[in-house]
């Protein structure tokens, strides 16, 4: 019985000792397998890495755009600031410092996942299970081979690590550094902004005799690069824009192959293109995000030479020059506004333009003119017109430059977005109307859509739309509309975090807008595609 009792306990303690021994080797057959897993995945990702040195690059390249943007107002300023000037400045700074956040935003999710692979190495390699070794002799050399292995491969693995973290951090640091001044710049030009405002109505000093061709070439320089930035950051838009005309304009082609001879008269499908242009050109424009002025002439000029061909034969030969003149005169008045600096050349061409202005706008005004015109409506932005010409006239002469050149300027605009978005909403009427009177039943290739319960008219919230676009479009030459519309952008545009999930109301909005315009567009190409064979140009 004694020796029962003896090899009974000494059993037990070698089951136990078993037991103990197969859970140690299963747990670090686990924490090896995970080490392994851990080191690869990191390895991977190092491979495939971060282009330090573009990001490096591109952080210089803003640097030298912000001192292109800081020319003429923060350094060596000239001896009075144009509103010009300031608008172009902040609008570069802004989209630089939009840059630079994108920049941050990766190198510091970069950062955070190599600490992670770190951190998670460290934690599992620090178990005290990896030390249980095997007392058998093969067992203990297997495991430290395999221990040997996993070392070779985890320590380039953890000297990469160490060394694209010193890299990159050294990085974030000339990072943070120029969102700083960046920051710092946009305070100081919406301070000079503010200030230059608060004084608009008071007599400037006297234009510097500066050549024009310097202020040519400073202006050209400062524009492109607000251009250029813009378009970077944002050519999703544009490609948007581009199918919106694309579609627009094959969906009208089907119209007119389909109309009869009643509607074929209609302009909506006389001439497509030119109509599809005209329209999402029009519209497509409140959807860009605070863009910088040769954007908005891009917008506005071509569909405004467009509607020349529109009008050919359509309207009175009469009001075909007057918008003819208008639109040459309204070229001229933004080749003036791209101007960032004064001079006494540039003085004297906003007085003649505005004088040419308010001449063309009181001759057109003369009743006489009226019963062979088509929008009777527009007497009221011809009106609007002469008044700010007329306005800028009288400020040029009194030497208030920045008020004149924005009267002047804001005149022409006015008169010419008045007139797109008039026959904008007329030819959307005429292709509701021919679309009612050619689709009568609802087609399931487009959207289940009864054109005849829908009508020939534009729905009212449109032109509500319009109009309250007009006034934007207009005001956006003022810096009060600045100063309004700055904390609405803001709260827009803040970041908030629910959780880990961090989202802004504009980057919402922006997907919402994406996704409804790619499926109606995706819809709208099947339908053209399926209906109408041949291409037609109008």
């Amino acid at each position: 019985m004694q020796r029962l009792q003896r090899f009974g306990k000494e059993e037990t303690v070698k089951s136990r000792e078993t037991v103990a021994a197969n859970k140690a080797a299963s747990t670090q057959r686990f924490l090896l397998n995970e080490i392994r897993k851990t080191v690869l995945e990191a390895k991977l990702y190092l491979q495939k890495g971060l282009d330090t040195t573009a990001i490096a690059r591109e952080v210089e390249e803003a640097r030298r755009d912000m001192q292109t943007a800081r020319e003429g107002i923060l350094t060596d300023p000239g001896p009075f600031q144009t509103l010009r000037d300031l608008k172009v400045s902040a609008i570069i700074l802004s989209q630089l410092l939009l840059h630079m956040e994108q920049q941050r935003r990766q190198l510091d999710n970069y950062t955070n996942q190599l600490m992670k692979y770190r951190e998670t190495i460290d934690s599992l390699t620090g178990h005290d299970e990896l030390l249980a070794f095997p007392n058998d002799s093969v067992a203990l050399v297997k495991y430290l081979t395999k221990i040997v292995v996993i070392g070779k491969d985890a320590s380039p693995v953890d000297s990469g690590i160490k060394q694209s973290l010193f890299s990159v951090q050294d990085l974030q640091t000339k990072v943070d550094l120029i969102e700083y001044e960046l920051n710092a710049n946009i305070e100081q030009v919406n301070n000079l902004r503010r200030s230059l405002a608060s004084t608009t109505f008071d007599r400037e000093l006297p234009a510097q005799r500066t050549s024009f061709s310097r202020v040519f070439a400073f202006s050209w320089k400062k524009d492109k690069l607000a251009l250029r930035h813009y378009l970077a950051y944002n050519y999703m838009w544009i490609l948007l824009l581009l199918l919106g005309i694309f579609t627009s304009w094959r969906f009208l082609t089907t119209l007119r192959a389909r109309v009869s001879d009643k509607e074929a008269n209609e302009l909506v499908v006389r001439r497509p293109l030119l109509s599809a242009i005209i329209i999402i050109t029009s519209l497509f424009q409140f959807f860009l995000p605070d863009p910088p002025f040769l954007v908005n002439l891009l917008f506005w000029a071509v569909p405004a030479i467009c509607l020349i061909f529109v009008f050919a034969g359509h309207i009175s030969a009469f009001w075909l020059r007057f918008w003819i003149i208008i639109v040459v005169l309204f070229l001229l008045a933004s080749a003036d506004n791209l101007l960032l600096q004064a001079s006494d050349t540039e003085r004297k061409i906003i007085a003649i333009l505005a004088a040419l202005g308010t001449i063309c706008g009181a001759f057109h005004l003369v009743p006489r003119w009226r019963p062979v015109l088509r929008e009777p409506r527009i007497v009221y932005f011809i009106l609007f017109l002469t008044l700010m010409e007329a306005a800028s006239l009288v400020f040029n002469i009194g030497g208030r430059y920045n008020l004149a050149k924005i009267f002047m300027t804001c005149g022409y605009f006015g008169m010419v977005l008045a007139i797109l978005f008039l026959w904008t909403a007329r030819l959307i009427n005429e292709g509701l109307a021919v679309a009612s009177a050619v689709y009568k039943q609802p087609d399931k290739h487009l959207f289940f859509i009864n054109f005849e319960r829908v009508g020939g008219r534009a729905p009212s919230i449109l032109y509500a739309a319009l109009i309250a676009g007009w006034f934007v479009l207009v005001a956006r030459n003022f810096y009060i509309y600045t100063r309004i519309s700055s904390p609405i952008v803001s709260f827009i545009r803040e970041q908030r975090t629910i959780g880990e999930y961090t989202f802004s109301i504009q980057g919402m909005l922006i997907f919402l807008t994406i996704l409804a315009c790619s499926m109606f567009l995706s819809r709208l190409i099947s339908f053209c595609l399926r209906r109408a064979p041949c291409f037609q140009y109008g």
